[in-house]
């Protein structure tokens, strides 16, 4: 692959037909594709993200955290989150 090529990340969520405009990398360096106007919509702290569409926006949250918040940035049903251990939906609830 040449340096130049943009690698595209698939969204986490199952069948989202959305398209893609921003990748993102989580702490751990896990990379997902989502799209700028959900996290907007979803999330107060995602309206100051700004990037250009070639580059990689790095999250200090952890891969499952940044999933976990991903999840509810769209207007589907809600994740099953009765797996989760209380650390991450304790840090998921003072991030939201």
């Amino acid at each position: 692959m040449w340096a130049s090529e943009k690698v595209i990340t698939r969204c986490p969520i199952q069948d989202c037909s959305l398209s893609i405009d921003i990748d993102i990398q989580s702490s751990d360096g896990k990379r997902s594709g989502s799209h700028t106007k959900n996290l907007d919509l979803f999330n107060a702290a995602f309206s100051s993200v700004r990037h250009k569409t070639e580059d990689v926006v790095e999250f200090s949250e952890d891969a499952a955290l940044l999933e976990l918040l991903l999840k509810f940035s769209h207007n589907t049903e809600f994740p099953d989150i009765s797996g989760l251990g209380m650390d991450v939906l304790s840090d998921f609830e003072s991030r939201r």
